[in-house]
């Protein structure tokens, strides 16, 4: 299991919405939040996702971030893992997430 951060920036006029999350680095990808409950940390699901015109979301260690579960390998501090975001109305976004070792800035 891994989880990878970015940030997504709508400079768009619509809203985009990201639906789901694939890689072919792992068998499912999916976008939690990180929240406290009572003093407890939870994770949830949080897709779909909406970005507003104009709106930056930020994907980072304690909220928003992508999991990905049954890593076809393991990975290594500098390898690079493919993301697809896909986007309500059929577009997707590709992205690349460089991997880093855990406490890495």
């Amino acid at each position: 299991m891994a989880a990878a951060y970015l940030t997504l920036h709508n400079g768009g006029t619509r809203p985009v919405v990201v639906s789901a999350v694939r890689s072919p680095a792992a068998q499912t990808a999916t976008i939690h939040e990180t929240a406290l409950v009572n003093g407890q940390s939870t994770m949830r699901a949080r897709e779909p996702l909406r970005v507003a015109p104009g709106e930056t979301v930020r994907f980072a260690p304690g909220g928003l971030h992508i999991m990905l579960h049954g890593l076809q390998r393991p990975l290594a501090a500098g390898d690079e893992v493919p993301l697809t975001l896909l986007l309500e109305g059929g577009e997707s976004v590709m992205v690349t997430a460089r991997v880093r070792a855990l406490g890495d800035g």
